[in-house]
């Protein structure tokens, strides 16, 4: 893992507001450089398993029951995932996130970090288990790392909430930048991409907001 002294962002991406802006417009691009085509929107089905969850179901009239075995797909990344299969909904991304959030948790628990959580950092097997890669930063900042560096709890729920824009909007966020698919996530996103660690949502508010766009139920 890379130290504090390798990861603190310049002075001027510090001092930058990396809020986004609802239906606001565009960022500004740096010249010669073409804004990507995003992926197609899917509606997608993938129920992102979780260590605790037992499997999706069929709703009939009369009974829920096991669906189907699927074929076995291979483990993409998150990144090759949107490439393959389109953008995800807002429901589709919340349950995404929970997924990450209970992989985060597991390293937050024992007092560490990921410090290089991203699109291809995320694995999703074809049971939809979600995972983490190990971190590999590669030089200079990325666009999923939080302003003030990748080091802290903080600092990974910013990287989820770069991500999850991403998933949604088929770009990472920029100072500015405009969310136009993210529904009823976008308050959620607006909150993890503050510029100021303390004004993030926490882990566990974020996970009661995940699971109320998710349709999951409450849990005491």
């Amino acid at each position: 893992m890379p130290g504090s002294d390798s990861w603190g962002p310049p002075p001027s991406r510090a001092a930058q507001s990396w809020e986004p802006a609802i239906d606001a417009a565009p960022p500004v691009l740096a010249a010669g450089h073409d804004e990507p085509e995003p992926p197609p929107i899917v509606e997608t089905t993938a129920p992102f398993r979780r260590p605790a969850y037992s499997g999706p179901l069929v709703l009939t009239e009369e009974q829920e029951t096991p669906a189907a075995p699927r074929t076995q797909r291979p483990t993409r990344t998150l990144d090759q995932l949107l490439a393959e299969d389109g953008l995800l909904t807002p429901e589709a991304a919340a349950r995404l996130g929970l997924a990450v959030l209970d992989r985060l948790a597991a390293v937050h628990g024992v007092g560490g970090h990921h410090g290089d959580l991203r699109p291809g950092s995320i694995l999703v097997g074809g049971d939809d288990q979600v995972r983490l890669a190990d971190p590999s930063p590669a030089p200079g900042l990325s666009p999923y790392t939080a302003p003030e560096g990748g080091v802290g709890p903080a600092a990974d729920l910013w990287s989820l909430g770069a991500t999850l824009f991403t998933v949604v909007e088929g770009r990472p966020p920029a100072p500015g930048a405009p969310l136009t698919r993210a529904g009823v996530l976008a308050p959620v996103l607006f909150r993890l991409l503050s510029g100021v660690p303390a004004q993030r949502l926490t882990a566990d508010e974020l996970r009661l907001d995940l699971r109320t766009i998710a349709g999951e139920p409450s849990r005491p």
